[in-house]
């Protein structure tokens, strides 16, 4: 089966692993648990603010691991969990419908020092169940950063994370090899992904880049 190209803000048209939890090395796909709760504010939840508090602690809660690395070093008093809280809160959500929606393209896993990439793109080859992220840098980025001593952070977040698992790479290629490969595993539904990148040291002593939003992808085995 040939693979598919997809464009940044593309589509394609697949369940992955069981349940499991993140480590620092390779391609995880994990999934936890969490109950449902309105997105309207009512009786039960009473105020507007009070749901997007929580919309918001139900979706960072599934990336903690993401969450301390890449908020580490943004907000010197916060804990990187608080951080990441307040940053989306103010930037990632959509109150324009009659439901509080995430803004999935000014979402962020990780705020830091620019991200370098200039352009990529997404590349699916259904037969092999394997998504190819490849970018271009921006070569000042690139010297300014030392990108060669960074790994790649790359996350894909489901539309329906208590549905669907989360695909995860925590510690990937160096940004200077300009692909980094994720097993997608099978599905019999379709599932909507929205898909993030950033940088970061391996020792965690300076900040991870900024994460950016690349795109979303629609995967179901064919």
């Amino acid at each position: 089966m040939a693979a598919k190209n997809v464009s940044n803000i593309g589509k394609v048209s697949g369940q992955a692993h069981k349940s499991a939890n993140v480590t620092n090395k390779g391609v995880v796909h994990f999934q936890k648990d969490q109950e449902q709760f309105s997105m309207k504010p009512n009786s039960e939840n009473p105020s507007n603010q009070q749901v997007k508090l929580k919309l918001m602690q139900q979706h960072l809660s599934f990336i903690q691991p993401f969450v301390k690395r890449g908020f580490k070093y943004y907000f010197p008093n916060f804990n990187p969990q608080n951080a990441a809280l307040s940053y989306n809160l103010q930037h990632a959500i959509d109150e324009s419908e009659t439901e509080l929606q995430i803004l999935w393209e000014k979402f962020s896993f990780s705020q830091g020092p620019a991200n370098p990439i200039d352009s990529a793109a997404l590349h699916i080859s259904a037969e092999q169940q394997i998504l190819s992220i490849s970018w271009t840098l921006n070569p000042q980025l690139q010297i300014k950063e030392k990108m060669a001593e960074y790994k790649a952070m790359v996350l894909l977040f489901p539309d329906k994370p208590t549905k669907h698992p989360i695909i995860a790479e925590m510690y990937g290629n160096s940004p200077l090899s300009a692909q980094q490969l994720i097993p997608l595993g099978k599905s019999l539904k379709k599932i909507k992904y929205h898909v993030y990148i950033a940088f970061g040291p391996i020792n965690d002593l300076t900040p991870c880049t900024s994460s950016k939003y690349l795109g979303s992808i629609d995967w179901k085995t064919e």
